[in-house]
């Protein structure tokens, strides 16, 4: 159910800042896409409980159900680090985005080079926005 939870992008937990991220750059270039995008996370939220609802509390059949187990020791140990990380990433976030920003910079100033030789390949004079409109 965490991890569901998580999938969602409930708040406090790791999926949560990416889609918050996404949807607040999206509302600033064009906030049409945004309630497309929005709509989406609503919808994969639905998908998301259906399945888990579906999965945890379906029935399960006979031949099925006598194999299925608890979690054992061995297997708590190997999940606990990764359930920690999640809520981790969710609740101190800035922890993680000083390194995640800085590569976002020079991915910007990349693009902003390669529109910029593009104008340049189009000839002076054409402005930017016809040049990206004639890729």
């Amino acid at each position: 159910m965490f991890t569901t939870l998580a999938s969602i992008g409930l708040p406090m937990l790791n999926n949560f800042i990416g889609e918050y991220l996404v949807l607040q750059g999206t509302a600033q270039a064009n906030f049409t896409w945004t309630t497309f995008a929005a709509t989406g996370v609503i919808l994969s939220a639905c998908y998301m409980l259906w399945m888990y609802q579906r999965v945890f509390f379906g029935k399960a059949s006979g031949s099925v159900s006598h194999h299925l187990t608890d979690l054992t020791a061995r297997e708590w140990v190997a999940i606990l680090p990764l359930l920690t990380l999640m809520l981790w990433m969710g609740t101190f976030t800035q922890s993680f985005m000083p390194p995640i920003s800085a590569q976002n910079a020079r991915i910007l100033d990349q693009t902003k080079q390669l529109g910029v030789e593009r104008v340049h390949k189009q000839g002076p004079g054409v402005p930017l926005a016809e040049a990206r409109r004639g890729r």
